[in-house]
């Protein structure tokens, strides 16, 4: 899965695909929430863009294509990597 990083809606690409993402995985409770976990390098090309609001556009099954996240979370670096 490669998700998009995109300011508020979804129009073309966005800022840009997290190709880089080293783990981004999708988890939902029966007729709940869904939520997105990442783990992103510093050195990601579009890492600079990676801030609280903006929103991550990726599949979270086989069903619901493009669903949206909203970054409420970053961790600080640890070892280069951020979990978002």
């Amino acid at each position: 899965m490669k998700p998009i990083l995109s300011a508020t809606t979804l129009t073309g690409n966005g800022y840009g695909r997290l190709a880089d993402a080293i783990e981004c995985v999708v988890s939902h409770e029966i007729n709940g929430e869904y939520e997105l976990k990442m783990t992103y390098p510093i050195t990601g090309t579009i890492f600079d863009k990676l801030s609280n609001e903006c929103v991550i556009w990726a599949d979270s099954d086989n069903f619901t294509k493009m669903q949206g996240f909203r970054i409420y979370r970053i961790t600080r670096p640890l070892n280069g990597i951020v979990t978002v």
